[in-house]
């Protein structure tokens, strides 16, 4: 049981390590962004680009939230069911 809790623990901070990475990614995208449109000139291969980052963004958060839902409800089920 206490394996158990130890792999889910590596995988939930393995997603969170991805999380942080595309969140990071993100913020340099907008950071980029604001530079460019201070020149105006903003090509559709970067807005194509952009919304994939955001779409993999957006899969990798909501991928996190579930991770962590679905860990505390087994962690919970694990450690008060004995009781």
């Amino acid at each position: 049981m206490e394996l158990i809790i130890k792999i889910m623990s590596c995988i939930y901070a393995l997603f969170f390590v991805f999380y942080i990475y595309y969140f990071y990614k993100y913020i340099r995208l907008i950071i980029k962004l604001k530079k460019i449109n201070k020149e105006q000139v903003i090509d559709n291969e970067f807005k194509i680009k952009q919304k994939k980052l955001k779409r993999n963004a957006l899969i990798l958060w909501l991928t996190f939230l579930t991770l962590f839902l679905i860990f505390t409800t087994i962690t919970y089920i694990l450690v008060y069911a004995k009781k």
